[in-house]
């Protein structure tokens, strides 16, 4: 299922929106997919972009920690799957 699988890395050009948001210290939407598989949205500020369990993950103000490949939208971002460039 979509939360056990591996980690997919995001595109570079996501994660550095996402360390813009960190640095801007602002409260966004951010709309990812939950442990149960539904889509959650929350208001908040991402504290933190960190890296455990071989994934990267968003800290959140809330005390939330979503992994980044499980996030569907940040701040009018939309993540396009389909449209991955990843880091190299």
């Amino acid at each position: 299922d979509f939360i056990a699988k591996s980690y997919e890395p995001v595109s570079c050009d996501f994660y550095d929106r996402l360390e813009t948001f960190v640095i801007a210290n602002q409260p966004i939407v951010i709309w990812f997919l939950n442990d149960a598989l539904k889509r959650q949205k929350v208001f908040v500020k991402i504290i933190d972009l960190r890296i455990h369990d071989h994934a990267e993950w968003a800290l959140l103000d809330n005390g939330l920690e979503v992994r980044l490949d499980k996030i569907i939208e940040a701040g009018n971002v939309i993540v396009r799957f389909d449209k991955i460039e990843k880091c190299t």
